[in-house]
């Protein structure tokens, strides 16, 4: 009997609440997020003091990202945090929260939330996501600096990440938009023997080379800047990327955290 047949038919049974919630939180990892916000805010409505709200709240703060309605998720996480401070899902609260204030334009007070997870490293499992969106945040403020020396510690920090290839692109961005080109040229090239490691990396580096590099003939290092700054412009603003969902890099950037991170189940 699935949690839905048995809540329709049991309402008041013994185990009508534990079912309610099963079906909300199965409707929600499936990614049918009405359906899910439906069903588990009514879970709220009927059990608010319940201890299942600790999952409840965070549920409803990702649904509300995922439907584009930050203002709703901020208000979930912020009574999660509140409510369940040390809870199973506090970490995920804390990264949802910096992310719908992200969205809402509060990047100072994201950045503290990010920052947070960040620095508690090897203890939080989100600490690499943390790392990796406050290192974005900071390209999107234009504090390239910022970003560099974030991502640069990306690697040392979490050698075994999954959002390594991430870090890296967005390091070599940073790099090229301070017109350090040695050292994007470095970042952005990848481990001999291993083409594949990072198939980003390797395409914009030959796309860099194919539509750039072996196309001009630089007679000194500021021919190069001024050749190389407005196809950098182009190709970080205006150019629609498979790889990034036809989205320039600059729009995958805004939304990063709802297409990549957003989409680890909590």
């Amino acid at each position: 009997m699935t949690p839905e047949q048995y809540v329709q038919r049991n309402p008041t049974g013994k185990h009508a609440r534990q079912a309610e919630f099963r079906l909300g939180e199965a409707s929600y990892q499936a990614g049918h997020h009405t359906q899910a916000r439906s069903d588990l805010e009514r879970f709220r409505q009927t059990y608010p003091d319940d201890e299942l709200c600790a999952y409840v709240l965070p549920y409803l703060g990702e649904i509300a990202l995922a439907l584009d309605d930050p203002t709703a998720a901020k208000e979930a996480f912020s009574e999660g945090l509140q409510r369940f401070p040390e809870g199973p899902l506090s970490g995920e609260c804390r990264f949802g929260m910096a992310r719908a204030l992200e969205s809402l334009g509060d990047a100072e007070a994201a950045t503290r939330f990010y920052r947070f997870l960040d620095e508690q490293g090897t203890v939080s499992p989100l600490s690499d996501d943390a790392a990796l969106q406050l290192a974005i945040l900071h390209y999107r403020q234009g504090q390239y600096a910022e970003a560099v020396e974030t991502l640069r510690k990306f690697s040392e920090r979490f050698p075994g990440s999954e959002l390594l290839p991430q870090a890296q692109y967005w390091l070599g961005m940073s790099q090229l938009t301070l017109q350090d080109f040695p050292a994007a040229a470095a970042t952005l090239k990848d481990q001999p023997g291993k083409p594949m490691q990072n198939g980003t990396c390797e395409s914009f580096n030959g796309r860099f080379r194919d539509e750039c590099l072996d196309q001009h003939w630089f007679v000194s290092l500021a021919d190069a800047r001024r050749i190389i700054e407005p196809w950098r412009v182009e190709y970080n603003s205006a150019r629609p990327h498979s790889s990034l969902g036809d989205r320039t890099p600059e729009e995958y950037a805004a939304l990063i955290s709802k297409e990549i991170l957003g989409s680890r189940d909590i």
